[in-house]
């Protein structure tokens, strides 16, 4: 399912059942004879089946240590379509009772199972459903607890959008545990700058201190990243589009810097600020590198022809050190290019934008008419495009 939670690979029949209290008579019987498990819970009248319900979900533990899978999804469905008939008032409750049940008595052998019916259960329900929220945070303890994180590949940025702007979390704790819990478990799974990302885009979610942090170890880690040049796609996200957000301004000029100026720029700033790379622990060397880097680009950018007396005058360096920032360039694709030993200058071949803006797309735009065009003259008249 694209963008979604892993499928099941298999799906058992549904008790079709015209009440309730049959359906989870059925439920109780099927838990019984697998597991042992005894229900206190009387089933005679209608107001006995949310506390049967609840009972239920909470003795769910001992449902994983059943052998046969194909009986455990069976009874899960089950308990699926019980909650269709759920009041609301009861809800909150009743996910909770869920999320009780997938956390008790786990051990190694049956946490791919739990993780499985979780999904199962959230895809179950609409987004609009609050409670999945508690059914997420039960997924992520349960993923990083257990070292299961590869599972964790539909909680994407995408979907974290679309869940929350149903889920209205307006609690400080439930904003705060959800933080938390998608902090832990993204950088267990070595994906650090998604769920930066992921808390600094979706600020309706967490709190505004947590968001601030988050800001400045997304800008920290990005900067410190040798393999990473190319700022734009963060320069647009909330929480970093005004300085007095961030309410760091001596990081955020350094960020601006790396953005879209140059080499002098930078020796400026370390001028002015000569203890920032130590307070924020930032690498001058690779952040210098990456600054000459980019610099000598846009070199490129406004000429194709640039001589080795412009690079070395622009960048610090001698004139034998010129051929492996130009490699260096062009192995990190920042740039197409040709060095001339005998003219000592560099023809820069192509030079992609470091930022995508109005001009660019404009450029784009005029690129993709000639191509047009181009088509309808090299193509038979049968085929041209209208």
């Amino acid at each position: 399912m694209a963008n979604s939670v892993p499928p099941l690979t298999t799906r058992a029949p549904v008790y079709i059942s015209v009440n309730l209290d049959v359906q989870l008579s059925h439920v109780r019987d099927i838990l019984s004879s697998m597991t042992g498990i005894s229900f206190s819970s009387p089933l005679k009248t209608e107001s006995d089946h949310y506390p049967a319900l609840l009972e239920v979900f909470q003795k769910m533990g001992s449902v994983f240590r059943v052998k046969d899978k194909s009986r455990i999804e069976c009874v899960l469905y089950n308990l699926v379509t019980c909650c269709d008939s759920i009041p609301d008032q009861y809800r909150n409750e009743f996910f909770k009772a869920i999320c009780q049940g997938f956390r008790s008595d786990v051990i190694k052998s049956d946490v791919i199972v739990r993780l499985e019916y979780i999904e199962l259960f959230f895809i179950s329900f609409p987004d609009s459903e609050r409670g999945k929220a508690q059914l997420l945070r039960t997924y992520l303890e349960l993923c990083t607890q257990h070292n299961s994180l590869s599972r964790l590949s539909w909680v994407t940025l995408p979907n974290l959008k679309k869940w929350s702007s149903h889920w209205d979390l307006k609690s400080g704790k439930d904003k705060y545990e959800l933080f938390s819990l998608v902090k832990d478990a993204m950088k267990a799974a070595g994906r650090d700058v998604e769920y930066l990302e992921i808390l600094v885009e979706i600020n309706s979610i967490f709190p505004p201190n947590r968001l601030k942090e988050a800001a400045v170890e997304l800008i920290c880690t990005v900067l410190n990243n040798p393999n990473e040049f190319y700022l734009d796609k963060y320069s647009i996200l909330p929480t970093l589009r005004e300085e007095k957000l961030l309410n760091k301004p001596d990081l955020y000029q350094l960020f601006q810097i790396m953005l879209t100026y140059h080499y002098s720029d930078f020796k400026k700033f370390l001028s002015n600020h000569p203890n920032t790379m130590t307070d924020f622990k930032l690498d001058r060397v690779t952040l210098e590198n990456k600054i000459k880097l980019l610099t000598l680009v846009d070199l490129g950018a406004k000429s194709t022809i640039v001589s080795f007396e412009q690079i070395t005058r622009a960048l610090d360096l001698t004139a034998t050190q010129v051929d492996g920032l130009v490699i260096e360039a062009v192995t990190h694709g920042l740039c197409q290019a040709r060095i001339d030993e005998m003219s000592q200058t560099v023809q820069f071949l192509h030079v992609p934008a470091r930022i995508f803006n109005n001009e660019q797309w404009k450029y784009l735009h005029t690129r993709l008419q000639h191509f047009k065009e181009s088509l309808k003259t090299n193509i038979p008249t049968d085929l041209k495009l209208s």
